[in-house]
Parts: structure tokens; C-alpha cells; sequence
């Protein structure tokens, strides 16, 4: 095994943010849809109200929406995420059918496979209405564990626990409503926020899975309530919450919360994404209601100044006519590409937003990784024995993940590793790898089909490839 480096370049946050370009606002598929939530694992997943869930392929730009299945259900939240060692799984939540006591409020479908699964084993389906929210711990030997929020006849929170079937009742706000559950992976704290029956704010955190809750109650006057949070990615004291009107921000783990500078707004606040590259870029976007109308905004400061996004993508002195878009239910962060957030729409589908900053020097410079790549392996099949006998595959970090932990291994069908190619941080760059056909033992493998996985922080991708002996 080798690693061989054809271009690396370490930048740094003031370097990667010290050039821009035009903001970009795209139609990003989906047209004339309820787009309710989004989620990414790999792959660009949406849930709509009754047309059911979609998968894009964000690294390929040839590539559409394809259905996966759960037409007629209107789903309210979407988890795509790790599924043992080599696979992956989506789970939607679901808003049941009033008129059916024991519609299924959760599935989950895993290597995308056009069979869904009822997993909402152990929720009392006659005290839910809908599962708002889902996020999780994902474990290489299954699901993991996972939170959803729920509203029905009070705001809840339930746990499904590792390698467990069955949801737990973990937190219930009483009269209420929870509109989101955010798992941070770094530092394994949970946070959760809705609004109480008396339509005051509330945000909660766990600080062990969710057996023990902490309950802050932002002091915010008037009828409001938390419907979106974001987690620091490196600093967990730090998080945001996007509320009926405005951002706010605590530093002190949810002790204390102030103002933003974006207040006093129309918006609620549906959506929160802080961008790949640096956690001082922030995205926060919602719904005007009444007619249902575009909100969207970014700070490049950690949320002290915001510039206002009008539908047709750059500050409206750019001089480019706004469109008629329908208000925003969800952003999500690219990983793999600073600046890039997608945007679903309660209407008129996904929209895919490219920032006044795009993550590298010179945009224009084609020796410079413009987002995460991994190539097919070449060649393919290997067929071995042939002199200088083995396979290479090439892969690009681009500046985003930057020197964070990068694993490149080769598994066979039944997901268990065969050999481990690369695991170490790595540069942003263009990367080389080869595999000769041996396990981490020096031995050689039998012929048939592998698989071989790339991960770079949260960004992963697996491919096919084939061994003749």
C-alpha cells in the first residue's frame, strides 16, 4: 500500500475566505414540490408532504433526484446516516393520517433500497401526532442511537438506544411542542427546542444521551418559540437557535442567550447552517407567512452582521430581479464545499446557494480541488497475477476538510474490513491510492465484487470494484 500526493495545499480560514465571487441561487431539482426537510449522508436527501422521499448525488453533477419511495405520507423530518461498518440508512419521520390511530410515525429504509421499514416500535402512537426532528450517534455495528421530537398530546422527546428496537420515552416538555433535536457529534451533547403551551421559547440539552435534561427558557417577550438550532463545531458551548423573527446565541452552553443581529424580522426561523469551512459563517432562513415568502440571510461575523438574500441569490443592489420563491422549511450545509448550502422550499423544491465565498483562492485555477471527489478505481477489474498488478483510485479533499480524519479502506460483501489504505489527516489535495488484492495481513484475497469506502470527517462515498485471480 502507498499514498502518493499529486498536489496538497494547507489553507488557512483567512486565506480560504480572502477571495470571492458572485453568489450563486440555483433551482436544484424537485420543481413544484413540498420540500419539508433535508438531510445529507453521502447523497442529498429530501422529504416531502406527500410525494415521498428523494436522493441526489451532490458530488455529480449529471446525476437527479430518485425516488425512493413513501408516496402519499407527509414526512416532517429526514436522518440518512451510518449503517454498520460499510452501509448506510435513511430514516424519515412521518405526520400520521388523524383518521388512523396507528398510522406508522417512523421508517427507515437502509442502502437505499426501495423497502421501508415500521420502526417505531415502543412510541404510543395515540400520543404522537408527528415526528418533527431527527438526529443521532451513528455506530458501526447498527443504527445507533437515535432522538426524535415528537408533538401530539405534549412535546416529547424518545431514544432509540444502540442495537436497541424499541423507542424510550426520554423528555416530555408537558403542554407543548418540540421542533427540534440536534445531536453534536463532537462533543456528544444533545439539544432540543420548541414552545410551551403558554407560547413561550423553551431549549433543552443533555449532556448524557438524554437521561438527564437541562431546560432554559430564553427571555424573549411576546408569543415565540424555538424552531431551529446549530451546534459550534468547535466549541459546544457555543449554539444558535432560530426563533419567530430572530437568531440568538449562547456561549455559555444554554445558560445565557442574547440577540443576534438579525432581529425584529417577519421570518420564522425554520432553518440554521453553519458552512464547512468556518463556523463564523452562518446561514439562517424561514418563512415570511401570510402570502408564504423567502427569508434568507448569512453573517460572515459569528452572527453579528447579516446580509439579506433575496430569491434571486446576491444582495438585491446587485442589481438582479427577485423571483417568486415559496419560504424556506430547511437549509442544510454542504460538507465537502464551503459556501454551499441546499434550501427546501415549502413549493417550489430545492434551491442549491453558493456564497460570496467559495472555499479556495482563485475559483478559476484548475489545479485547485473545488469539492470532495472519489474516482473509479482503474483499473477495473484488477486481475492479477499481472506484472505491477494492482489498482489504483484517486480522491480530492478540497479546502473544507482540511487535515481532518481521512479513511480510505476496501471491504468485501459482508461489510468487513479487508484492508485499510489510508487513515490519517490529510491536506486538502489530489490523492493517489493503490491496492494489489492482500487483507491488512499481507495475504491475498479470493476473486469476486469489493467495495471500497472513503470517509473525510462527515463526507463519505463508496464504490464498486471487482478482484480476477
Amino acid at each position: 500500500m502507498w499514498l502518493t500526493t499529486l498536489l496538497t495545499m494547507t489553507l488557512s480560514a483567512a486565506a480560504i475566505y480572502a477571495q470571492s465571487h458572485s453568489p450563486r441561487l440555483d433551482s436544484f431539482g424537485l420543481e413544484g414540490k413540498v420540500v419539508t426537510a433535508l438531510g445529507i449522508y453521502g447523497s442529498l436527501y429530501a422529504g416531502t408532504d406527500g410525494d415521498g422521499v428523494f436522493r441526489r448525488h451532490i458530488y455529480n453533477p449529471d446525476t437527479c433526484w430518485a425516488s425512493l419511495g413513501l408516496e402519499g405520507r407527509k414526512i416532517r423530518s429526514v436522518y440518512p446516516h451510518k449503517y454498520g461498518p460499510l452501509g448506510f440508512a435513511t430514516t424519515v419521520g412521518i405526520e400520521r393520517n388523524p383518521m388512523k390511530k396507528d398510522s406508522v410515525l417512523i421508517y427507515c429504509s437502509t442502502f437505499d433500497q426501495l423497502e421501508w421499514t415500521v420502526t417505531d416500535s415502543g412510541i404510543i402512537r395515540s400520543e404522537v401526532m408527528a415526528i418533527r426532528s431527527l438526529d443521532g450517534f451513528p455506530d458501526p455495528t447498527i443504527c445507533g442511537e437515535t432522538f426524535a421530537g415528537a408533538i401530539g398530546t405534549s412535546g416529547q422527546i424518545w431514544r432509540r438506544g444502540f442495537n436497541r428496537t424499541h423507542w424510550k420515552k426520554v423528555f416530555d416538555i408537558g403542554a407543548g411542542v418540540v421542533n427540534v433535536v440536534r445531536a453534536d457529534q463532537q462533543s456528544g451533547n444533545v439539544w432540543a427546542g420548541g414552545e410551551t403551551g403558554f407560547f413561550a421559547p423553551w431549549i433543552a440539552k443533555s449532556t448524557d444521551k438524554g437521561e438527564n435534561w437541562e431546560i432554559f427558557y430564553p427571555d424573549l417577550s411576546g408569543d415565540n418559540a424555538c424552531n431551529s438550532i446549530v451546534i459550534h463545531p468547535d466549541d459546544p458551548d457555543v449554539a444558535y437557535a432560530g426563533m419567530e423573527g430572530a437568531v440568538i446565541k449562547t456561549a455559555d452552553g444554554g445558560k445565557t442567550w442574547s440577540y443576534t443581529g438579525l432581529r425584529d424580522t417577519p421570518a420564522y426561523m425554520y432553518g440554521l447552517a453553519i458552512d464547512a469551512a468556518t463556523p463564523d459563517h452562518i446561514f439562517a432562513g424561514g418563512t415570511i407567512a401570510n402570502p408564504n415568502t423567502w427569508a434568507l440571510w448569512e453573517s460572515f461575523d459569528g452572527g453579528e452582521t447579516w446580509i439579506e438574500i433575496p430569491p434571486a441569490g446576491p444582495p438585491a443592489d446587485a442589481g438582479m430581479a427577485s423571483l417568486a420563491i415559496t419560504g424556506i422549511s430547511s437549509i442544510i450545509a454542504d460538507p465537502g464545499r464551503p459556501g454551499v448550502i441546499y434550501i427546501a422550499t415549502y413549493g417550489h423544491g430545492v434551491w442549491k446557494y453558493e456564497s460570496l465565498s467559495t472555499g479556495v483562492d482563485d475559483p478559476d485555477d484548475p489545479a485547485l480541488p473545488k469539492g470532495f471527489v472519489l474516482e473509479q478505481n482503474y483499473p477495473n477489474p484488477l486481475q492479477t497475477p499481472v506484472l505491477n498488478a494492482g489498482t489504483t483510485i484517486r480522491f480530492t479533499i478540497p479546502p473544507a476538510l482540511t487535515n481532518v480524519s481521512t479513511n480510505l479502506a476496501i471491504y468485501n460483501l459482508r461489510g468487513e474490513l479487508v484492508r485499510e489504505l489510508v487513515n490519517r489527516r490529510l491536506p486538502a489535495g489530489n490523492y493517489v491510492a493503490r491496492w494489489e488484492g492482500s487483507n491488512d495481513a499481507g495475504r491475498e484475497v479470493a476473486s469476486g465484487v469489493y467495495f471500497y469506502r472513503l470517509e473525510v470527517g462527515s463526507v463519505n462515498e463508496v464504490r464498486k470494484l471487482t478482484l480476477l485471480r
